[in-house]
């Protein structure tokens, strides 16, 4: 069966830089480096709502309630947008150990299955967020887990374990936070998704053109 170009969305004047889909699939937000983010209707690519922080965009994240927007800016900030109230509800310096301006970019964002944690990624720490607190419960410097960069992080869809992308791809249970499994990479990551009903699998894509997929081997 072929594909066909079904639109294009001309909304943002500068560089987007980040997309998420809404949970029940009807909507999805973008964000442009420019500072603009907007809600657009999945079906037509109408936009919904929109609007604008001071700070360059690199990251967007739909919470899982679908009410909130994480966005983070290149200069080092997560954002808890409130779209019913339309205003931000958090801000978390989540660049605050970072030593140079070009570190302080926020790599990745992503919300735990519940909503309750929030992981942020910049090139030197990942950390993870009680948003219930408003404090970060757990982070992870290059130094711990002997990397050069961080790339994303994601919960899988249990909410039960935490995928970090660095030069390989590290595994915790979010309960105690213990390591569960470090899988080899030689590539360099770039991003990463869990697959499978119950995330049984890792499929990461690299820099050089390549694809790495992993799961647990066969008892």
């Amino acid at each position: 069966m072929g594909w066909t170009k079904k639109n294009i969305i001309k909304h943002h004047t500068s560089e987007v830089v980040g997309l998420s889909i809404h949970p029940s699939a009807e909507y999805f937000a973008s964000a442009a480096a420019d500072g603009t983010w907007a809600v657009h209707e999945t079906e037509t690519g109408d936009v919904v709502v929109s609007g604008s922080l001071d700070s360059p965009l690199s990251q967007v994240a739909y919470h899982p309630d679908g009410v909130f927007l994480g966005l983070g800016t290149s200069d080092g900030f997560a954002k808890i947008f409130d779209l019913k109230q339309q205003q931000v509800l958090a801000t978390l310096d989540v660049a605050s150990t970072c030593e140079s301006e070009e570190d302080r970019r926020v790599n990745g964002l992503h919300f735990s299955e519940n909503g309750y944690y929030f992981a942020t990624v910049t090139n030197t720490e990942v950390a993870v967020w009680d948003l219930r607190k408003q404090k970060k419960t757990q982070s992870w410097s290059l130094e711990d887990l002997s990397a050069e960069r961080f790339v994303d992080a994601r919960f899988d869809k249990s909410g039960k374990y935490l995928a970090v992308a660095a030069q390989d791809i590290h595994v915790f249970r979010v309960k105690g936070w213990l390591p569960l499994v470090t899988l080899p990479c030689a590539d360099t990551l770039q991003t990463l998704e869990w697959i499978g009903d119950l995330s049984t699998g890792i499929i990461a894509a690299c820099l050089e053109n390549s694809i790495h997929v992993y799961e647990p081997a066969a008892q």
